[in-house]
């Protein structure tokens, strides 16, 4: 698919990216001028995770270092074509990407670009290029929270070959790692039960 896009960037973005705001247009572009201008492999256009580091005299682009968790994710970028062409591998999946391709990062030239996350309370959203949910879909099962907004957009989602989470999984999901291990252990036994 790629080899048929004739442009040097893409945008790269998956199928559960519901989005919670208008895209600022202007801001994409001018993350495509900074593309051009500084030539990295990626921008990341939405923190998630956001970068490690100052980037040179940007104030809202910093770096995120190759030695990072998720210095390769697919969550929304910009991506130089080629670049992503030569760092994918057809035998892997997303999961795989983000796993193992954080082992080749670097194996990448290029610097890692991303938009700094800005502070703000958790009612507030920032002010991003492209603001979503960064996933609608976690372990099988549409997430409340994508739910609860496409019911709030009219937005019909088919639950016959995906359910939706119950409570007890959104609690698993948001809640599971700040637990004692004891504790997790419980909750894994309830899980297995439901």
């Amino acid at each position: 698919g790629l080899n048929q896009i004739q442009e040097k960037y893409i945008l790269l973005l998956q199928e559960d990216y519901l989005l919670i705001k208008k895209v600022d247009n202007n801001k994409i572009q001018g993350c495509i001028d900074i593309m051009q201008k500084e030539d990295p492999a990626y921008l990341r256009i939405f923190p998630c995770p956001g970068p490690d580091k100052k980037y040179k005299e940007y104030k809202d682009i910093g770096l995120i270092g190759k030695e990072s968790k998720y210095c390769i994710s697919t969550q929304a970028t910009i991506w130089n074509k080629e670049i992503l062409k030569k760092f994918l591998v057809p035998t892997e999946n997303v999961w795989n990407l983000e796993e193992k391709g954080a082992k080749r990062a670097y194996d990448i030239e290029k610097d890692f670009l991303g938009i700094v996350r800005q502070k703000h309370s958790k009612a507030e959203l920032g002010s991003y290029p492209y603001t979503y949910c960064c996933t609608a879909v976690y372990r099988g099962k549409w997430m409340r929270e994508a739910v609860k907004l496409c019911i709030k957009e009219n937005i019909p989602l088919n639950f016959i070959y995906r359910n939706s989470e119950t409570r007890f999984d959104e609690f698993y999901r948001k809640y599971y790692q700040l637990f004692p291990r004891y504790l997790q252990h419980l909750l894994d036994f309830i899980k297995i039960r439901q």
